[in-house]
């Protein structure tokens, strides 16, 4: 079945996930190996009708060459789990039936799980028996589920690694899988063998209702590795299945399970097992890389995933919570680069989300950490994309910050985020061709994250490029109306395009839910209301915009370019000369921003953007 109509069958008191291919009696999870489960699912899908062994042998052994006894190995321990409730009839010379008629065919994605403990140690007993029984006969069990390549995996240029489902009751695994998630993508991207959504674009998804399917299409990709995971005292159960994405089907699906919780020994079989099925072979150095550890404390690498939980889920007053978290890892391991990658970003986040002086004590600490983690693995490209960020944005220092985007592209080609910061740099210097190339280039590796979307209207915007932008907003805005990125750019460019009553009617529907960026509505309704001859109107929200400059410095970008309009030149210098004493981050779009025409004759603006280092360092 496709992962577009995820189906639990229930027959008496068992209950099997047709999706997930997970099978449960009386709510206990009564684990299968993966051949008998594809079995399970065929003969269901089938129930009444007779599988004959050749529709076994197409549908469950593709690619594979086996022997007739495994087909009735794996349906006596099949018939096992079952209860021996003759669920599963011979038909004599023909093949098999499923007799037990549905009781209830649900439509709800995922099924109900349990701890595996009780019956655990049987079915994996009886699985390893299949493994080595098979082993004999010189044919090895789980080959097409893990390490074996189809024709169809072959063919595939592009994976998404979606979230895994939390089938456990402790919220606090959340960081795990995070973890577990994070760790297989990096690596799978470090191949460079095929390209790999970043968690960046997948992230979103993590608890979202969309099923894979309808997933792999938003994220334009070949195929999608989904799953669950599931904790049982110290034992962990990963299970995971890819689907391709060009018709449906499943390519294949496989079952970890690693005791005492050795998350590392997990992320390295994950890896290996997901890398053998896309690849004709893993040569050592792609070993090497699929194994890559950021260290070897358990409980640092714990830390760290909760802080980078705490961090990647904006949750509100969090900054402390990820704070400690960061220290805790890094009181465990000092050496653990990534932990200070970690509270550089955090720094950074807090320096965008402040202003005037304390923004720039979190940039300068942001910078500290960041650099630290450098020192200590040169080779991490999110740290590298981060240092760019703060040259450019916080230092003016333009040469320093393409250098350390090129390096963080050049060790990760999949970091979008990198590609996103490098293209809105080459805008800031006038490179408008360069930098719409570039922010191309980041939506192809990313087309589904906001902050791409919204580096590309900032682009075409500073680049006057109007009517293209309009026609993007429009699109991304009739196709979805919750669309928060095209929401926030159809008031700008219906401004630049004319057409003021209607830009007021959405940049007023804009203020009245984005709270957040009060400081450009209040700007963009004061001029259109002056446009459109409401000077009452108009004054008011500039009185807004001056209330907030005295708290926020982020609005100082924002009146300047309003006094530069009202023609009230000398104020709007004297709002950019306060920004840029405050290093505010805006402050960069000063060299193309459309609004600020007026002032670019003036000597105060040529001088300002030399202090700035736009001529080069």
């Amino acid at each position: 079945m496709s992962d577009d109509n995820p189906q639990i069958a229930s027959f008496g008191e068992f209950r099997f996930d047709q999706t997930e291919r997970t099978l449960s009696r009386n709510g206990e999870n009564i684990p299968l190996p993966p051949k008998a489960a594809e079995i399970l699912a065929l003969l269901i899908e089938r129930q009444g009708q007779i599988v004959t062994r050749e529709d076994l042998l197409s549908a469950v052994w593709k690619d594979t060459f086996v022997e007739e006894g495994n087909i009735n190995y794996t349906i006596s321990l099949l018939r096992k789990a079952l209860g021996d409730k003759d669920l599963i009839r011979t038909v004599p010379r023909r093949g098999y039936k499923f007799v037990a008629p549905s009781d209830q065919i649900e439509t709800a994605e995922g099924a109900a799980s349990s701890k595996f403990k009780p019956r655990y140690k049987v079915f994996a007993a009886a699985a390893t028996l299949i493994v080595v029984t098979l082993g004999i006969t010189g044919f090895v069990y789980f080959r097409n589920n893990s390490s074996a390549v189809s024709p169809s995996t072959k063919s595939i240029a592009s994976i998404a690694v979606l979230p895994l489902k939390n089938l456990s009751e402790d919220d606090t695994d959340n960081a795990v899988i995070l973890g577990l998630t994070d760790s297989l993508i990096t690596r799978l991207a470090g191949l460079r063998r095929f390209r790999v959504r970043p968690f960046s674009a997948v992230e979103q998804f993590a608890k979202g209702k969309k099923d894979s399917l309808t997933l792999g299409k938003e994220l334009k990709c070949d195929a999608v590795i989904s799953g669950t995971f599931q904790r049982a005292d110290d034992r962990m159960r990963v299970t995971l299945r890819m689907l391709d994405i060009r018709d449906g089907s499943q390519l294949w699906t496989y079952t970890f399970d690693e005791s005492n919780g050795d998350i590392f020994a997990l992320q390295d079989e994950l890896a290996l097992r997901v890398a053998g099925s896309l690849l004709e072979s893993v040569s050592p150095n792609d070993e090497e890389i699929l194994g890559k550890r950021y260290t070897e404390n358990r409980e640092a690498y714990l830390a760290y995933l909760r802080g980078r939980t705490i961090f990647s889920r904006r949750i509100e007053n969090g900054f402390q919570q990820s704070l400690d978290a960061y220290q805790q890892a890094l009181a465990l391991d000092p050496t653990f680069a990534l932990a200070y990658a970690g509270l550089g970003d955090l720094f950074t986040r807090q320096g965008n989300g402040a202003s005037g002086v304390q923004a720039v004590e979190n940039y300068k600490k942001a910078t500290a950490y960041i650099k630290r983690a450098l020192e200590l693995d040169a080779d991490l490209s999110e740290a590298h994309a981060s240092l760019g960020r703060l040259k450019r944005s916080n230092e003016w220092d333009w040469n320093g910050a393409e250098r350390e985007f090129k390096k963080a592209i050049e060790l990760d080609p999949n970091n979008a985020t990198a590609v996103a910061w490098y293209a809105q740099m080459l805008s800031f210097l006038g490179r408008s061709d360069e930098a719409l190339a570039m922010v191309e280039r980041a939506i192809d590796i990313d087309p589904v994250t906001p902050m791409v979307e919204d580096v590309r209207f900032a682009i075409l915007e500073s680049a006057g490029r109007f009517d293209e932008g309009l026609k993007i907003a429009e699109e991304r805005f009739n196709f979805d109306k919750q669309n928060q990125t095209a929401r926030r750019a159809l008031p700008t460019f219906l401004f630049h395009t004319g057409q003021y009553e209607r830009a007021i009617t959405v940049t007023e529907e804009m203020a009245a839910s984005d709270r957040g960026r009060q400081f450009v509505w209040s700007s963009l309704l004061a001029t259109l209301y002056s446009k459109t001859g409401n000077p009452t109107k108009a004054g008011e929200h500039l009185q807004k915009l001056e209330e907030m400059s005295k708290e926020n410095s982020k609005a100082d970008y924002s009146l300047a370019i309003n006094y530069a309009e009202l023609g009230r030149t000398d104020d709007a210098f004297a709002a950019l000369e306060k920004c840029f004493k405050l290093r505010e981050e805006r402050l960069v779009w000063i060299n193309v921003e459309p609004r600020l025409t007026a002032l670019r004759d003036d000597p105060r603006f040529r001088d300002l953007v030399e202090k700035m280092q736009f001529g080069g360092s």
